[in-house]
């Protein structure tokens, strides 16, 4: 503010700070107002009211796409005896999904960078929910049922990776704006070791997911699809949160944040794999409940390790490296898913399936535990030459 012949001059900075100061002192009354108040103040950040609807909309569209992303787990009991498929026949549709899951992460997010990633939702929600619906109705429609299924869960898995890898896209440009090129990242042993660790607790869940439902009626045909589909999804929510306190509270008490890091992984990899063997001895269906509970949770502490050890070591190009490892992940998926299959119908028995996941799970964790680390990768540090 200024003095100009005995009156107030205000310049725009001067009005700018008194709306400011206006709108911090009356808080936003209705989410029409709370957009006045994010046009005057230039903000372009959202509303309050906006960010609480995206977030429960966002809520919303993964508990759906989760839904829909189960359902043939769940129905492959009923669908194999109703159709006659054996085990190895089974996995075929069950790995499916990873195949399209695999292929669009890229292209997913580059197209949302393109074009908005609520438009490619949208889509992409509209077409993965139609497959879904017609999935059981085109099964009964030809004697070709495994195929036909296989083939539209391989549309399914094209269509949901999309909103994920949404900054993927972002992962290239920003890359540029460092010492380093992402090409670079992938000659260091430290980005490898979050890699090779992504591909095995990816790969590793996407089998347990796919074979759970079945092992389940197979091993206990009396037991309630409610209880074993349900029940240890919900034993990850409070396991996550808890992972992710541990974790904090550990760096602020003066731990490393790579101790920190590779204790997590300890605990997701290392520890939820005994739990795994243990599911493959269960005698009873209390038993076999517990194990399953507890591997599930332990696994949720993965992302309190390797998640976040992405983004410590390249902040600018996170989105790309985690599409790397993921789209890894969603490879193995696809063998470890159609190799369990063939396994079960080659040797008859679970356990089988359960030593390969372990195997996979302890290789990527002692790979892990060599070579992580969490100083920042995508930066050189450049020491000044003094010229003379």
């Amino acid at each position: 503010m200024a003095t100009k012949g005995g009156k107030h001059v205000y310049n725009k900075s001067d009005v700018d700070l008194l709306l400011q100061k206006d709108e911090l002192q009356s808080p936003p009354r209705s989410p029409q107002h709370g957009d006045r108040v994010k046009k005057h103040s230039g903000d372009q950040h959202w509303s309050e009211w906006e960010a609480r609807l995206w977030m429960f909309t966002l809520l919303a569209g993964t508990c759906f796409l989760y839904c829909a992303r189960s359902s043939l787990p769940i129905c492959a009991v009923s669908m194999s005896e109703q159709f006659g498929w054996n085990k190895k026949q089974t996995g075929l549709a069950l790995s499916s999904f990873f195949w399209g899951y695999c292929l669009t992460q890229i292209a997913g997010g580059h197209l949302s960078d393109k074009v908005g990633g609520e438009r490619v939702l949208l889509v992409s929600a509209l077409l993965w929910g139609l497959i879904t619906i017609v999935t059981p109705l085109a099964a009964r429609a030809t004697t070709a049922s495994l195929y036909l299924v296989s083939f539209l869960r391989f549309l399914m898995g094209l269509l949901q990776d999309q909103r994920m890898f949404s900054d993927l896209g972002r992962g290239f440009a920003t890359s540029a704006k460092t010492n380093m090129p992402w090409r670079l990242l992938l000659k260091k042993a430290p980005v490898w070791a979050v890699i090779i660790g992504q591909v095995s607790v990816a790969s590793s869940s996407f089998t347990l997911f796919s074979w759970v439902p079945i092992f389940f009626k197979n091993r206990f045909p009396d037991s309630k699809g409610l209880v074993f589909n349900v029940v240890p999804w919900l034993t990850a929510i409070p396991a996550a949160i808890m992972g992710g306190h541990l974790s904090d509270h550990l760096i602020k008490t003066g731990y490393k944040p790579v101790f920190v890091r590779k204790l997590m992984q300890v605990i997701g990899m290392g520890l939820s794999s005994i739990f795994i063997l243990l599911l493959g001895q269960s005698e009873s269906f209390c038993q076999a409940l517990i194990f399953i509970s507890v591997a599930l949770a332990l696994q949720t502490f993965n992302h309190s390790g390797l998640t976040i050890n992405i983004q410590e070591l390249a902040p600018s190009c996170s989105g790309f490296l985690f599409g790397v490892a993921n789209t890894g992940g969603s490879v193995f998926g696809i063998l470890w898913v159609y190799l369990s299959g063939y396994l079960l119908d080659i040797t008859g028995s679970w356990d089988s399936m359960f030593h390969l996941l372990v195997a996979v799970n302890v290789l990527g964790l002692l790979i892990y535990l060599a070579f992580a680390k969490t100083e920042r990768m995508d930066v050189e540090n450049v020491t000044p030459v003094l010229k003379i």
